[in-house]
């Protein structure tokens, strides 16, 4: 495991996002959780290239999700709850 980021989904359609610096040719797998306490439990998970494109499908209620990196640069880690409930999300990669 390279890391844990933690934060809030504090409102309805909240998203927050967690800058990666990736390296191209290698697989990355980002396990998203809720953490202590909310009423999140579908969390829509999807990466962004660093022109915040879309790159991977939207993962709804997904808990995994894994990418190869095709270029070495950012990356965004995007983590919303739509219109569901707040929580506090933990991603581990």
């Amino acid at each position: 495991m390279i890391g844990v980021f933690a934060s809030a989904l504090d409102a309805a359609n909240d998203s927050d996002w967690w800058r990666l610096s990736l390296k191209a040719g290698l697989t990355y797998t980002f396990q998203v959780a809720n953490g202590t306490g909310g009423s999140l439990l579908d969390a829509n998970v999807s990466i962004r290239n660093a022109a915040a494109t879309v790159i991977t499908p939207l993962v709804v209620g997904g808990e995994t999700l894994s990418l190869m990196a095709k270029a070495t640069g950012t990356y965004y880690l995007d983590v919303s709850n739509g219109d569901a409930g707040t929580g506090w999300p933990r991603a581990a990669m």
